[in-house]
């Protein structure tokens, strides 16, 4: 009776008004494992891909599983999807909306019309197919997006979503070629800042695409001192300076953060600037020890952008890899993947 008791209030607390515990529904207690095998069928051939290609972090999306087996999807196939573990296969079969095709039935889609994936969360999504409930499976993780600041080697045709003019396309092509700046994390920055709207404040009094700070400002105009600035921005509370540039008083003319092409490239230059901080010889250390890979590095330069190269460096010191966990870069962690996010879907939307 006790026992009773206690798996009653676990499928309680599991099932309760909490609403769902996962972005693909609530959770699953338990799966249907088999434990055998049927080894004649050949599941070397099978292909499982995702739309969008990557989780999408930085918006709601549609979510679709493509499925091909030359051999046909069975009636009796089975399908499983965990998230972070948890089974959520009912939850995909249910609201998702399936499609085979005719009359072969060797590909078969499953979309769910909106998937969320909060950027502040790890995701950890798998999806296993059989053929029959004992045939051998085949399993296809889908991957967070990743982008690599560095890799400039390539040139930006477009902004889906956005669609900016085509003077600001150029813009950043020129000047993340300049900086030696990938193109599509420059326009995932500008996304994520701005929305690409020139006019664009945040509370901080970070203004324009690229939202450069007075202390990013400070930086940049080392470059650029020619440059005009509005000095009375700092004194000035923070609706008086929505309502001076909407009114035309604080303008492009006056503060070159208003100027789209000068922010894209400043936004560019500080992006620069933060590589190089990691390249002196203090720093140094720090990047092998704990930073691996090019799109790891390409993390630690946003989370710099972000909240700062100092905070970040005093990060890693203290956990190591680990630093975007620190509960002082909480919104730098969710910036890093929405601009990774951004960056990886425009990358693949042109391909």
């Amino acid at each position: 009776m006790q026992r009773t008791f206690k798996m009653v209030l676990i499928l309680g607390l599991l099932t309760g008004c909490a609403g769902p515990t996962t972005p693909f529904g609530p959770v699953e207690l338990f799966s249907a494992k088999s434990k055998q095998n049927d080894a004649r069928w050949d599941a070397t051939n099978v292909q499982i891909h995702f739309t969008p290609e990557r989780q999408n972090l930085h918006k709601s999306s549609a979510f679709t599983v493509h499925i091909h087996d030359p051999q046909g999807v069975p009636e009796n196939y089975r399908l499983t999807l965990t998230y972070n573990g948890i089974d959520s296969t009912n939850n995909l079969l249910k609201s998702g909306k399936k499609k085979f095709s005719q009359p072969d039935r060797r590909d078969l889609t499953i979309t769910l019309p909106d998937l969320r994936l909060p950027a502040g969360r790890e995701h950890h999504i798998l999806l296993t197919y059989r053929r029959t409930p004992i045939s051998r499976s085949i399993t296809a993780k889908f991957d967070p997006p990743i982008c690599q600041a560095l890799d400039h080697k390539q040139k930006l045709q477009s902004v889906p979503e956005f669609d900016p003019p085509v003077g600001i396309i150029k813009a950043i092509n020129k000047a993340a070629n300049l900086r030696g700046i990938n193109p599509y994390l420059l326009a995932g920055l500008i996304a994520q800042e701005s929305g690409f709207n020139p006019d664009a404040v945040s509370t901080a009094k970070a203004i324009g695409l690229t939202q450069i700070t007075r202390l990013g400002a400070a930086e940049i105009i080392k470059k650029y001192p020619h440059w005009p600035r509005f000095v009375e921005i700092e004194e000035m509370p923070l609706p008086l300076l929505k309502i001076a540039i909407l009114s035309g008083k604080v303008n492009a003319k006056n503060e070159w953060r208003l100027d789209p092409l000068k922010s894209i490239n400043g936004g560019a230059l500080y992006l620069e600037f933060l590589r190089n901080y990691w390249e002196r010889p203090e720093k140094i250390r720090l990047v092998r020890e704990h930073v691996r890979t090019a799109s790891a590095m390409s993390d630690v330069l946003l989370a710099s952008y972000n909240s700062g190269p100092a905070r970040v460096s005093a990060a890693l010191e203290r956990i190591g890899s680990n630093y975007l966990q620190a509960k002082e870069l909480s919104e730098a962690l969710k910036y890093v993947r929405k601009v990774n996010s951004y960056c990886d879907h425009f990358t693949h939307a042109e391909n």
